[in-house]
């Protein structure tokens, strides 16, 4: 039987609860808004397949990156509706035009319920695009993806690490029809959390649809978290910086616990893909074509990923990078983001103050930092300040 009795132990991919057949478990909600199972001990028949099937319990099989490219999408228009290079699109769209397959995906089209979605339609691919910086609910996924492979469709699951990890372990076989893309991820935070963020910005109409990076043409994505109302129109737009919610998100501020300790930020990756930003700050790869528009890494990890990876060559643009070159510019293919040190403190204020109080006041320090960050950039510019500056500071520690 499953009992949680460290949080950071389990990651909420709802394995233990598909996999019971007896209906004993039910993913249950924490005061912070994060799922862990519970268990109906006058159902329970102690069989243990539970445990069995828990991703951080006993990790399913990884793989070191067997070929690591910067691409991007041929197709411009799967680039600029992309979080950045369009491949996971380019993935999804041939599974379902080619093989008639299906595609497990996250969508923010409800803001109050970020979920994962099955999807057999090129028309509903637009629903699954986009990062979404929030745990997604996978009730009653797992056993849906099974039912699709035992059909003989193909199946595509995207997903965070510990997500797929949790749909492998509780499929306890592999499938020649499955594929899986997992991402490579900061942490996760609530829908709890997010609703509380939307609901203190008192707005005159109801949203619908939540974004949480916006790209323009010729400019890498934006960290900004947009609401828009079931007619596309904004109802808010907050860039990182100025919204709690984003800026409280790139500084780790209230992920899931099992975030701060996750065994899947590694280079041992459980997908047979990876992909992930790559933000060419070197400029190396300005040459190729449309790289303002933004670029991804990918990972080719197993003989799956590999299949797909041949079968979809024509339809990318792709240049080799090594893995060391990457882990120096993805931290979280090393080591799980660390815990803000203000994490508790944020926890604290927002049960009794909400959440943008809490917020500001847990992150002040970094707030201030951002808003002076403008002003610094100018005066740093100044040609010759910046090394009197270190002169001088250096000076002064004498």
């Amino acid at each position: 039987m499953i009992v949680v009795y460290d949080k950071s132990k389990c990651c909420g991919c709802t394995a233990c609860a598909s996999v019971c057949a007896h209906r004993a478990i039910s993913m249950e909600h924490d005061e912070q808004g994060f799922s862990f199972p519970h268990v109906n001990l006058d159902l329970c028949t102690n069989c243990h397949l539970c445990e069995e099937v828990c991703p951080l319990h006993e990790r399913p099989e990884t793989n070191t990156a067997r070929q690591t490219f910067v691409a991007l999408a041929n197709d411009h228009r799967e680039q600029l509706t992309s979080t950045s290079g369009g491949l996971a699109s380019v993935f999804a769209r041939y599974i379902i035009a080619q093989f008639g397959g299906v595609v497990y995906g996250c969508t923010g089209n409800d803001c109050f319920h970020v979920r994962h979605i099955r999807i057999d339609s090129i028309q509903d691919l637009p629903a699954i695009k986009g990062s979404k910086y929030v745990q997604s609910d996978l009730n009653g996924i797992f056993p849906k993806v099974k039912t699709d492979l035992k059909s003989g469709r193909y199946v595509m699951f995207i997903g965070t690490p510990c997500q797929v990890a949790g749909l492998r372990k509780y499929l306890r076989k592999s499938y020649d029809k499955l594929f899986c893309v997992d991402f490579i991820c900061h942490g996760v935070p609530s829908q709890q959390i997010l609703t509380s963020a939307i609901k203190e910005f008192n707005l005159d109409d109801t949203p619908h649809e939540v974004k949480f990076r916006l790209k323009e043409h010729g400019k890498p994505s934006q960290y900004c978290l947009q609401l828009t109302d079931t007619a596309g129109s904004v109802l808010y737009k907050g860039k990182y910086g100025k919204d709690c919610y984003m800026t409280g998100f790139i500084y780790a501020l209230f992920y899931r616990d099992s975030c701060y300790q996750c065994p899947f930020a590694s280079r041992e990756r459980v997908g047979d893909i990876t992909v992930g930003d790559y933000w060419n700050s070197d400029k190396e790869y300005d040459y190729l074509a449309r790289s303002k528009d933004g670029l991804s890494q990918m990972h080719v990890n197993t003989d799956q990923g590999m299949r797909l990876y041949q079968l979809l060559s024509d339809q990318l643009r792709v240049e080799p990078i090594s893995l060391d070159k990457l882990l120096k510019h993805s931290g979280q293919l090393s080591h799980p983001m660390p815990r803000h040190r203000n994490a508790d403190i944020f926890w604290t204020l927002y049960k009794n103050s909400g959440f943008n109080i809490a917020c500001r006041k847990a992150l002040s320090a970094e707030i201030r930092h951002l808003r002076l960050q403008p002003i610094t950039n100018i005066v740093f510019s100044i040609p010759g300040f910046k090394p009197l500056y270190f002169l001088l500071k250096k000076k002064l520690r004498k």
